[in-house]
């Protein structure tokens, strides 16, 4: 088993300041990584609850009131499991192969990068997004929904080999070698403020607060710097599985609420003094559960922040004997 001769915080710390391509990526057991992300993911959470009190206070100085988020919209009126899948799942996975597989830079890491940047494109709303939105609709209507997504499955996996093959064998992965051996700084920030950019998108009445903008998506900035350490540190699927837990706060809750009965959300609405034993005996028994996860939650990232603190600690006490 791997030993660690820094601590967590400092390990970070001093990787984002100097940030390389040839870190090896970490040999500990999968219960010590799994320990180690989550002591990663309290210390995300804590820093955006920090920068979600900043953004609240600008956002209070400035009397600009409320910015909408097309999420809310979304999570309101789309099918609940499908908001839930996108958000728990087929996001998390989307933005990790879009934004940190590349950076383990490998013919096949590259080649599948720029088919989800291709993916992702897709889905904006210009003439090219539509097109392909248009031409993947008559597909799916023309061959049905599981067929088209295994077609689309496999073309996509047959087509990202093709193109790792053709980058292998020309001298266009010996550039992208040398580009990646000696400006990863640069490429490792510049997806970091990318990923962050791009969630702007997900605001709307924004007027004339657009001086603010890096505020805004200052917390997705510093979430997608941890997640790109550890992907460089601790492999792919350990992003992801911190992108899904991260996403996690936000589609479980969304998934509980959504099970209380119509006459649940109307007493619920109506009521100035709720309680939970005021809900009928269904709705109640699912507030209770969504009760119990939530401080079960709350318990595991104040004991993960404190454990990634002792840890920080103990190590500057034995670096000074």
């Amino acid at each position: 088993m791997e030993k660690k001769n820094t601590s967590l915080l400092s390990a970070l710390f001093a990787y984002l300041r100097n940030p390389r391509h040839d870190i090896k990526t970490s040999k500990q057991s999968i219960r010590s990584k799994f320990t180690d992300v989550l002591q990663y993911w309290s210390l995300g959470l804590v820093l955006a609850f920090l920068f979600g009190l900043f953004i609240s206070y600008a956002l209070l100085k400035t009397q600009h009131g409320e910015v909408d988020n097309y999420l809310e919209d979304f999570f309101l009126d789309g099918s609940v499991l499908i908001v839930v899948f996108l958000v728990f799942f087929f996001g998390p996975i989307i933005e990790e192969m879009t934004f940190r597989l590349v950076l383990r830079y490998s013919p096949i890491n590259f080649s599948f990068f720029l088919l989800f940047v291709f993916l992702l494109f897709s889905q904006s709303d210009n003439i090219v997004g539509r097109f392909i939105q248009e031409n993947f609709i008559i597909l799916e209507r023309s061959m049905g929904w599981y067929l088209f997504l295994f077609v689309a499955f496999v073309l996509f996996c047959l087509i990202g080999i093709a193109m790792a093959q053709a980058i292998k064998s020309s001298k266009f992965s010996i550039v992208l070698e040398y580009i990646f051996e000696n400006y990863f700084v640069y490429i490792f920030y510049s997806l970091a403020c990318i990923f962050a950019f791009l969630h702007i998108f997900n605001y709307y009445n924004l007027d004339n607060f657009w001086l603010l903008m890096p505020v805004l998506v200052a917390p997705q900035f510093v979430i997608g710097l941890i997640l790109s350490y550890i992907r460089m540190r601790y492999g792919i699927t350990w992003s992801i599985f911190y992108h899904i837990l991260h996403n996690s706060l936000i589609s479980i809750p969304v998934l509980v609420f959504s099970a209380i009965s119509e006459q649940g959300n109307e007493i619920m609405d109506n009521s100035e003094n709720f309680q939970i034993s005021d809900l009928p005996t269904d709705d109640a028994r699912i507030m209770m559960w969504g009760t119990y996860f939530s401080i079960f939650v709350f318990i595991l990232i104040i004991l993960s922040f404190i454990s990634l603190i002792r840890d920080h600690k103990k190590h500057k006490t034995l670096d000074k004997i």
